[in-house]
């Protein structure tokens, strides 16, 4: 590997400079120093010649001159030059954490007609929001971090033209989802009031937001909007599952959990929508585990067992390498039922298992699951109802709608109640359904009723959170 050579300024770490230089280094917990991913040798500067490094703990001003580290995979984007087809189009677009998801829709029905993901690429700056939103505080970075989710879009547009046989000149308005995060990343504004208490990124009261000219490559005549976001942390991403999911138009009490690196939980009840977000990080799309990725080829994704023995299902039809979301979850239901790990999250032995999986990655999917738990039941407290009076619960996220609901109730992520709903790419598809006719007026409706409710404000949510920490069913 060819050695690079990097300048660290004051106040900002070597992997900081990295992402700013358009350099990548592998670094899961967004460079707190946990992960150990970011490793580099160091051939020649401030520190010790030859010697090994977190590039997330070295933070001495300087040049420096390393092994392991490789461009961000950026290449040019260019649009389809096909004329005019007289066909009308729209783009939808859900800005995730781990990814991106975009597709072309026709706006009169809302119908997907082809849609394209992609890894989201400020994973060079971590698999979290918080670890983004740190970063977007410097003024250095957050020019680079807008450049990155507007390219991972426009790339996925180019494919899904080029796929399609269409024209750039055929698009006739963008529907654009995110959370709170992403959606400010992506404008390029200042992330001071999502990263800084209160947490109130203030992006509800501005409705829906237009994207600014130079944020995606469109026809000028073009309209580009963010849906509405409900309030905090909870975005333009929670709106449009809600709209896919119909949770307001039937049956009601409805939950709906969407679930991925950071948790939204929506509550429609009484005429109301309850609203809370939850930093569940990033261990239910298998980043902080010690051999977690992605759901993709060689990642279990399932597993299941029968007397003594354990089945475990990939992706891919690969051997088995890592653990995504859906087969860790599995993982803690059977170790569970098997009386390998007890419920307060002790590892008491482990089965034979074709990836490690250790104590340390029992405590990252509790915490996730806790944040989330006590987020469905203090929504439900606020609503005076139980699990048990749902009509429906609907699941969906990159996780979400992977996950085994059984096990999700085996390890009291779920309260009791009615069969879950699994529901695949909600924000994709409310952000489609939003580029029909009535599609943002139905996307205000929502916002209009949403009610966000803070946990970090709730003087009861530490030990909520404690109480949801364990591993067991909750009580009907």
């Amino acid at each position: 590997m060819e050695p690079v050579t990097v300048e660290v300024r004051e106040g900002e770490s070597l992997l900081l400079a990295l992402s700013r230089e358009g350099l990548f280094v592998e670094a899961p917990c967004g460079g707190l120093g946990r992960c150990g991913s970011c490793a580099v040798r160091i051939a020649a500067g401030p520190l010790l010649p030859d010697s090994r490094h977190l590039a997330c703990r070295v933070d001495r001003p300087g040049t420096y001159t390393l092994l392991r580290a490789h461009p961000i995979d950026l290449p040019p984007v260019r649009l389809p030059r096909r004329r005019k087809t007289g066909r009308d189009l729209g783009l939808a677009v859900d800005l995730g954490t781990t990814t991106v998801a975009a597709a072309l829709v026709d706006p009169a029905t809302g119908r997907i007609l082809a849609a394209a993901r992609r890894t989201n690429p400020q994973r060079a700056y971590g698999a979290e929001v918080l670890s983004r939103l740190r970063a977007g505080l410097s003024p250095d970075h957050r020019p680079r971090l807008a450049e990155l989710a507007r390219h991972a879009v426009t790339s996925l547009l180019a494919s899904l033209l080029d796929r399609d046989r269409a024209s750039p000149a055929d698009l006739r308005a963008a529907r654009l989802c995110g959370n709170a995060a992403m959606t400010l990343l992506f404008l390029g504004r200042d992330p001071e009031r999502a990263a800084t208490p209160p947490y109130e990124p203030g992006l509800a009261a501005e409705g829906a937001i237009p994207v600014p000219p130079d944020g995606l490559p469109l026809p000028p005549s073009a309209e580009a909007r963010f849906l509405p976001a409900l309030g905090g942390h909870v975005g333009s991403d929670t709106t449009a599952a809600v709209l896919a999911a119909g949770l307001t138009d039937g049956p009601r009490p409805a939950l709906l959990l969407d679930l991925g690196t950071n948790g939204e939980v929506a509550l429609a009840a009484k005429g109301a929508l309850l609203v809370a977000s939850a930093a569940a990080g990033p261990a239910f799309e298998g980043g902080g585990l010690t051999h977690g990725s992605p759901a993709g080829p060689g990642a279990v994704e399932a597993v299941s067992r029968r007397g003594p023995d354990f089945t475990f299902r990939t992706g891919g039809a690969t051997p088995p390498r890592t653990w995504c979301g859906s087969g860790a979850l599995d993982l803690l239901a059977v170790l569970l039922d098997g009386g390998f790990l007890d419920p307060s999250g002790r590892l008491r032995s482990l089965p034979p298992l074709p990836v490690p999986f250790d104590q340390g990655d029992v405590r990252e999917l509790q915490l996730a699951k806790g944040a989330l738990a006590a987020a469905v039941s203090i929504l439900l407290a606020e609503a005076g109802l139980s699990g048990r009076d749902l009509a429906r619960v609907v699941l969906t996220g990159a996780f979400g709608a992977r996950a085994s609901p059984a096990s999700a109730r085996r390890i009291g992520l779920l309260p009791p109640g009615p069969p879950a709903e699994a529901l695949d790419a909600g924000a994709l598809r409310g952000a489609a359904l939003a580029l029909r006719p009535d599609g943002l007026d139905r996307a205000a409706a929502i916002a209009a009723a949403a009610r966000h409710v803070p946990l970090g404000d709730r003087p009861d949510f530490e030990n909520v959170f404690a109480e949801h920490m364990a591993l067991r069913e909750l009580p009907a």
